[in-house]
């Protein structure tokens, strides 16, 4: 594994980013609004832990048993068909609103239809667990206190229903999990129980930012042909929060090594590569070392001399180098036998990245991982 080194300027500027993070995972309550509840929760407010799923908040106020233990999976089916409403509140000070800010709400993950709403007036829906979603308030942030409303549908109802909008299925088991976006394993797997659960399942925040920020950040490593040095390349895109008639600067920085392009005025992507003279490359579990190396990616307005003038965002991603290569041996009838075939498939599918043949012999790829 690549021994430490010293933070580079990028790294340190990186950490007093112009964009703002405010985690919102306090002061959560959860409660049942609709569907088949039992009796003694029907007009309970839960104390709910964000990130999370109503099943844990169920079972940290003992309202439920097990669902593992005995036939407590059947007992339980009703929170599948329940709708749960999820709030909190959170106060903003004046002093941390500006001109010129943009303020969003960021959901990374919430598991899975349900209706958004802030301070009582809608602000979307959703209704795919597998993605993050971002609203601007920038209009409705003000000093005060604020309410943040997540209300769940049951994801075993709306399941069932986009099952009949859709047409009918090939599927092994009996609810409709291909009719929703949400974990196939949350109605049941011959490994596991059926859930159905609902809840926000990933962090949640209030971001505030001027200028520009990163959108999104791609990241990917190469190594050499050699299998020495390598290069790891960010593609960036870029959003803008009013007109940009000044350029800015994206700089990517890894173990030690930096480097930085000009982004264009009100240029919507960018991308910088950083040449590395030794890397150590990536091993599958028994063969080797698996070192990563960390990507900082930092967008700036660049300053008047070699550091850098005022940091906007930044984003961490850790990558790894490796080569793949197979015997391409041919058959009796002079044709790649299928096992070759087959291995090289599952091999070029293995990886994360870039493939690019260099013979007949021997491929390169690019194993990026997330942060």
């Amino acid at each position: 594994m690549t021994p430490p080194r010293p933070e580079s300027t990028a790294v340190i500027a990186a950490r007093r980013a112009g964009l703002t993070r405010r985690d919102l995972h306090t002061g959560w309550t959860v409660r049942a609004t609709a569907g088949p509840v039992p009796s003694h929760i029907l007009n309970e407010t839960i104390p709910a832990e964000v990130p999370g799923v109503v099943h844990l908040d169920l079972l940290r106020a003992a309202l439920i048993p097990d669902p593992y233990v005995d036939d407590n999976e059947a007992l339980l089916n009703w929170i599948g068909q329940t709708d749960w409403t999820y709030q909190t509140t959170f106060t903003v000070d004046a002093d941390h609103l500006a001109p010129g800010q943009r303020h969003e709400l960021i959901f990374d993950g919430l598991d899975t239809v349900a209706s958004i709403s802030f301070d009582g007036e809608p602000l979307g829906e959703v209704a795919n667990q597998h993605r993050t979603y971002r609203f601007d308030v920038t209009d409705r942030l003000a000093a005060g206190e604020h309410t943040l409303t997540v209300a769940f549908r049951s994801p075993v109802k709306y399941a069932n229903a986009q099952s009949l909008l859709l047409g009918a299925r090939p599927r092994p088991y009996p609810d409709p999990y291909e009719a929703i976006r949400k974990s196939a394993c949350s109605f049941g797997w011959d490994w596991g129980i059926a859930t159905a659960t609902s809840g926000i399942w990933r962090a949640v925040r209030l971001e505030t930012w001027s200028m520009a920020r990163l959108s999104e950040v791609r990241v990917q490593a190469a190594p050499d042909a050699a299998g020495n040095g390598g290069t790891v390349t960010a593609e960036v895109e870029v959003e803008h929060a009013r007109d940009a008639p000044s350029p800015l600067e994206l700089i990517i920085e890894v173990a030690g090594v930096e480097a930085r392009v000009v982004v264009d005025p009100g240029a919507s992507r960018a991308t910088a590569t950083v040449k590395l003279p030794a890397v150590e490359l990536w091993w599958p579990a028994g063969h080797g070392d698996q070192p990563l190396y960390a990507a900082t990616i930092t967008l700036a307005v660049p300053g008047e001399h070699e550091g850098i003038g005022e940091p906007l965002d930044s984003a961490t991603r850790r990558v790894g180098f490796r080569t793949l290569e197979w015997d391409t041996a041919k058959d009796e009838h002079g044709t790649r036998s299928s096992s070759s075939s087959t291995a090289g498939r599952s091999l070029s599918k293995a990886s994360t990245g870039s493939l690019t043949t260099h013979s007949s012999r021997e491929w390169t790829a690019a194993a990026t991982f997330a942060a």
